[in-house]
């Protein structure tokens, strides 16, 4: 069982977690809010909440999935594998019934390393407060194309 402080049970902090980034290994799609998405202040724990509909089977079958994913959670947050702030959601794709614990955590740790990707280059692609993309892309100038030296045919330079 995953400690009360861990757990997500209010639509707010799914909703939160679903503006994050987002990244789909298999059966199992992550949905991860970081301490950038999210005021860190407001969690001092890394926070987990699953999406198991009924198309995956019935209700027998979403808990077993539950159970199994709670369990492969314990340990990456008590080893620190989701950080203070972090709020994750895991959503189970139809077709998931009977998949072994051993699958599920390798397209969960597959899926974690590619929404942390995602988060840092998004944390590096936003521009700095005191600018616009908009003034980037006016202060970027194109060179205009040239040809090589060897090629037979010319190219005019764009205005």
């Amino acid at each position: 069982m995953l400690d009360a402080a861990n757990r997500m049970r209010r639509p707010e902090e799914f909703a939160r977690a679903f503006d994050g980034v987002r990244a789909r290994s298999g059966r199992v799609a992550l949905y991860l809010g970081t301490a950038q998405t999210v005021d860190a202040a407001d969690l001092p724990h890394a926070k987990v909440g699953f999406v198991v509909s009924k198309k995956v089977g019935n209700s027998v079958v979403r808990h077993r999935i539950a159970r199994q994913l709670r369990h492969i959670l314990r340990p990456w947050i008590a080893a620190g594998t989701l950080e203070p702030g972090d709020m994750l959601v895991v959503r189970i794709h139809p077709g998931a019934a009977g998949t072994r614990s051993a699958r599920f955590e390798a397209d969960m740790a597959k899926a974690l390393a590619s929404c942390r990707r995602k988060a840092q280059a998004r944390a590096g692609a936003r521009p700095a407060a005191s600018h616009t993309r908009k003034d980037e892309a006016d202060a970027t100038c194109r060179s205009p194309r040239v040809a090589p030296e060897n090629s037979t045919h010319t190219q005019t330079e764009r205005p």
